[in-house]
């Protein structure tokens, strides 16, 4: 046998600087050659023409049915398990394999959702006004409750919240009534965004309950905080 004849088709070597085979097949990939046959590459393969990746495919697909038929995996030529066209190893790698491609296609699917407040946003913006997110009622009827701390740019929360010494609990907070009245308008969000559907349909009554009741929140929330600096 000629020492440049073809190898098996499981190619191993210890030595590719002196290795024919493995010569050849570099500088035929790098001139953008099939490795068989010096034809172009096929599209979207690495290594074959298109003449050759179709004589792989049939190739292949006869030595799996004939495996089939010994009882040996198609993979790995391993006793197959019951019932079933592959071993078991084989079969645990193959329905990884499906696991994490049905994950990655179902994530490029889902479409991206804002995260909330970030670094880019106005969570860390010096002349925004800061609205920190409320629990939202499922029905109107249903009180809104957790209110957490709405103040304007330039004043602490300890001011937003000040005791009685600074004026009226009503007169300290007017701007908060004024801001959770803007929330109800707006669909139940600060930002303009499309809310509970419920808050779009309120009426002018419903308008006036909540005002009191956002009101008795905040005074409870500015004596929680003069208790809790």
């Amino acid at each position: 046998m000629s020492s440049q004849a073809s190898p098996p088709r499981r190619h191993h070597c210890d030595d590719p600087s002196k290795c024919y085979y493995c010569r050849r097949k570099s500088s035929r990939l790098a001139a953008g050659q099939c490795i068989t046959c010096s034809n172009p590459l096929a599209p979207g393969n690495r290594n074959y023409c298109a003449n050759h990746v179709d004589k792989n495919k049939r190739r292949n697909r006869t030595n799996s049915e004939r495996r089939s038929e010994l009882g040996q995996c198609r993979d790995c030529r391993s006793p197959t398990a019951p019932g079933r066209s592959y071993c078991e190893p084989c079969l645990h790698r193959r329905s990884e394999s499906q696991r994490r491609r049905r994950e990655r296609k179902k994530e490029e699917k889902q479409p991206r959702q804002a995260t909330g407040m970030g670094p880019s946003n106005h969570a860390h913006d010096s002349d925004a006004t800061y609205g920190y997110n409320m629990s939202q009622p499922t029905h109107p009827s249903q009180p809104t409750h957790s209110y957490r701390p709405i103040y304007t740019s330039g004043e602490t929360s300890n001011e937003a919240y000040a005791g009685p010494s600074a004026g009226t609990g009503r007169q300290r907070s007017s701007h908060h009534v004024q801001n959770s009245n803007q929330y109800e308008l707006q669909g139940g969000n600060y930002y303009g965004t499309k809310g509970n559907a419920h808050h779009n349909v309120q009426n002018e009554a419903q308008h006036e309950t909540d005002d009191d009741r956002v009101y008795a929140n905040v005074l409870l929330l500015r004596d929680y905080c003069n208790n809790n600096p």
